[in-house]
């Protein structure tokens, strides 16, 4: 059985609840989620148990970004969302395809960071990286660069991009610089 994210399911015989081609319930019930919610809601799940060294909330952040790929992963995105723009400009819709689908790949990774000691920051980053896999999708399937999918897939790169840009200010207020690559 087959159903859209965010649906409420009734299970049938077997108690399976089958999403994208995998089971990821078993019961009488079950509300059917995304696979990148899936992976988000299990690595929330894991790291919440993650302990970073430090007796400051500073500390402890400067712990996570230096025992993670934090900044690697952000410096990708921007990348991506770059190549995103130079491929409507002047690429193909196989160009922009291509990159689109690599940023998806990346705005997964970067999720694997989270979360970060600190809860406003990780909203910060999981409202980032929300938004440039929500952008991703939506071009990753563009028939042209002039293509309507296009421009609210270029809107929400952007609002990724200041939330990556807010995210560098609570960064700051903690004492840490780190500024996102443009």
């Amino acid at each position: 059985m087959r159903a859209p994210a965010g649906r409420r399911v009734v299970v049938g015989a077997r108690g399976r609840v089958v999403a994208r081609g995998r089971v990821v319930a078993r019961g009488r019930v079950a509300v059917v989620v995304s696979g990148l919610s899936l992976v988000l809601v299990l690595g929330v799940a894991a790291g919440a148990c993650v302990q970073y060294s430090g007796s400051s909330l500073s500390g402890r952040v400067r712990s996570w970004m230096s025992s993670s790929t934090f900044v690697s992963d952000n410096d990708t995105l921007i990348d991506d969302v770059a190549r995103a723009r130079l491929a409507v400009s002047h690429g193909t819709a196989l160009e922009l395809r291509t990159v689109c689908a690599g940023l998806e790949a990346d705005a997964g990774t970067a999720y694997s960071t989270l979360p970060s000691p600190s809860s406003t920051l990780t909203s910060t980053l999981n409202a980032a990286y929300e938004g440039f896999f929500k952008a991703a999708s939506g071009c990753s399937s563009a028939g042209s660069v002039k293509d309507a999918s296009v421009a609210p897939a270029l809107s929400r790169m952007a609002s990724a991009e200041r939330s990556l840009v807010r995210a560098a200010a609570e960064l700051a207020s903690l004492g840490i610089r780190w500024v996102p690559r443009r």
